[in-house]
């Protein structure tokens, strides 16, 4: 779910937007070209290859750790 997806990412500190639509609290059900970015970055700070922004296993078990 894109919208649990936004909220763990802006816990983590991979902010999908500072404010409006995306930001904390204001996560929403779109998975658009902020979300992908900030996949990237989370995808890239924990080695996870390809850091192409989708959310596939590997990406989806380290966000359930």
């Amino acid at each position: 779910d894109v919208q649990f997806l936004q909220r763990t990412l802006n816990t983590f500190g991979f902010t999908v937007a500072t404010a409006g639509v995306g930001s904390v609290g204001r996560e929403t059900t779109y998975f658009g070209p902020a979300t992908t970015a900030a996949v990237i970055k989370y995808q890239k700070a924990n080695n996870i290859s390809p850091a192409a922004g989708f959310v596939g296993p590997l990406t989806r078990a380290s966000l359930e750790k």
